[in-house]
């Protein structure tokens, strides 16, 4: 069980890969709906300042810069473009989210994912 409340201090959000190629391999949900979804994701992240990562892969090569939905509301961002489909192997990706504060580091990320999949938290 969570011991407290998350705040922008102790979360970061990482919009991973939402780009056209991307879509062709989601069968799960229309398009439209994932759409809207992650650009309510990244409003509400924006709005409430909580840390946040944008980033692609291959975007030039293949899979398609950044959807609009989500570039829009960062204009300013360039999304960290990565070679390898995890994102954890770019080096790039890791120190962004190492950046986001002192509360969040790779080991953590790893450590808290590990607990979220054994279902222990």
């Amino acid at each position: 069980m969570l011991k407290e409340l998350l705040t922008p201090d102790s979360c970061a959000v990482a919009l991973i890969d939402y780009q056209p190629q991307m879509f062709f391999g989601t069968m799960s949900h229309e398009r439209t709906t994932i759409l809207h979804n992650v650009q309510t994701i990244a409003k509400a992240s924006k709005l409430f300042k909580v840390p946040t990562i944008l980033t692609t892969v291959a975007a030039k090569s293949f899979s398609g810069d950044m959807v609009p939905e989500v570039q829009s509301v960062f204009p300013e961002y360039v999304p960290i473009d990565r070679t390898s489909m995890n994102s954890w192997e770019d080096v790039n990706f890791r120190k962004a989210i190492e950046a986001t504060g002192p509360s969040f580091s790779t080991t953590s990320a790893r450590s808290s994912w590990a607990a979220i999949r054994k279902g222990r938290t």
